[in-house]
């Protein structure tokens, strides 16, 4: 069964009827009862506008009207979702499979890839010249390293760095220190003047009991 199919049917059709048309805007509007699914109807609600034009509301819950033919279909539903679910495991074996083979031929090309100097002469040669290559670089960034630990510039620019480092440290420990300074007076003052608005509360109602109390008194014969 085709739900959404079924379901947009009759809203087109509602749709369609309550359009005016420019040639009759006062003949009334007759909306036909709309189609239903095999097996199923959806409820219909009329009401009329403040137009008096009826308007249709299809409840989203269909009720079942042919027991045979909704079973028939949900029968041929599970069917599908069953052959749904056999095409998805067969799918996630088959990549299982491949991945497998993948690492396979993964680890297949690092061995050839670390046995190729072993059995091809050009490629040791290479592989021999590469290393020489790297340990003479290694040994070049060394020696310009100490070049520019010699250099005046460097020196000052180096200096200046670790100098401002060791004072942006002092600026994030001094605002540690001032947060929770921060923090601490905080709390006193909210508990200071939570004590001063309570004892400010009961002595004024203290005062106007006393008040009331001598107005009392005052009025009495």
């Amino acid at each position: 069964m085709r739900y959404c199919s079924y379901f947009s049917l009759p809203l087109l059709v509602l749709f369609l009827a309550t359009q005016e048309s420019p040639g009759a805007t006062n003949v009334p509007v007759v909306i036909p009862r709309p189609p239903v699914a095999p097996g199923l109807a959806y409820p219909v609600t009329v009401t009329t506008n403040e137009s008096g034009v009826p308007v249709h509301q299809f409840s989203m819950k269909p009720a079942i009207t042919n027991m045979a033919v909704a079973t028939n279909d949900l029968a041929q539903l599970k069917a599908q979702l069953a052959g749904i679910e056999a095409e998805t495991q067969k799918t996630s074996d088959e990549a299982g499979t491949l991945r497998k083979t993948m690492r396979n031929d993964y680890r297949e090309i690092v061995g050839v890839m670390t046995n190729f100097t072993a059995r091809n002469e050009e490629g040791k040669k290479l592989q021999d010249r590469i290393t020489a290559l790297e340990t003479e670089l290694k040994t070049l960034k060394q020696d310009l390293q100490k070049k520019m630990d010699d250099d005046e510039a460097y020196k000052q620019a180096k200096a200046k760095i670790e100098a401002d480092r060791e004072a942006y440290k002092k600026i994030e420990q001094n605002t540690a220190e001032i947060r929770k300074k921060r923090a601490d007076v905080g709390a006193r003052v909210w508990q200071l003047q939570t004590m001063v608005d309570r004892t400010l509360k009961e002595e004024e109602a203290r005062a106007n009991e006393a008040k009331a109390e001598k107005n009392k008194s005052a009025g009495a014969p």
